[in-house]
């Protein structure tokens, strides 16, 4: 399933409401996914309505597997010792950590809170302490260039009337099982 949600500058320009979905997805607009990203007038029309749109299907389980493994192959080669940068919504300490703010051009690892001892040991496996990584996966990385540059979704930003569009970030959200925090209301 992909979620499509449009940042407020675009919202304003292309004159849609502010999603506020109060944990209600089941009212937003669902459809399967369409054929090369073509998108219907009436799934033009939802979007428009709902600022939001779920296109089910419109990643095969088999690219979300390989999205999986090749984010496995980059924790592998994660070095804990090199970074110890948390990131969270409610604390934002990421708003003076260099190692976030320089990140956009690079791919990144950030921690959960609860993953370092006081003495800046990782208190799990890196896999299961990490919140997310990113911010340049679709320029950086192959497996993640490929997936982000498709047709099929050139095809959905044109049919919404996005004159040029442009991927600023991308992320992977790792939240393991038994660590971590809320991820409260944000804008990136």
């Amino acid at each position: 399933m992909m979620i499509l949600i449009l940042f407020a500058d675009d919202q304003e320009r292309l004159d849609l409401p502010a999603v506020s979905l109060d944990g209600d997805v089941e009212r937003l607009p669902r459809y399967a996914a369409p054929p090369g990203g073509r998108l219907t007038p009436e799934m033009v029309a939802d979007f428009r309505s709902a600022g939001v749109l779920l296109l089910e299907g419109f990643v095969s389980t088999a690219e979300c597997d390989r999205l999986r493994a090749r984010a496995i192959e980059l924790v592998a080669d994660f070095d804990p010792g090199k970074c110890q940068s948390v990131f969270s919504t409610t604390d934002e300490e990421q708003l003076d950590d260099r190692y976030f703010i320089e990140s956009g051009d690079k791919i990144r690892f950030f921690l959960e809170t609860e993953a370092l001892s006081p003495d800046g040991q990782l208190l799990r496996p890196p896999h299961e302490a990490l919140n997310k990584m990113g911010h340049a996966m679709h320029d950086l990385d192959p497996v993640f260039a490929a997936f982000s540059h498709t047709p099929e979704l050139a095809a959905v930003a044109a049919a919404l009337g996005i004159e040029q569009p442009g991927i600023i970030q991308s992320m992977y959200i790792f939240k393991p099982p038994g660590i971590g925090g809320e991820v409260s209301s944000h804008q990136d």
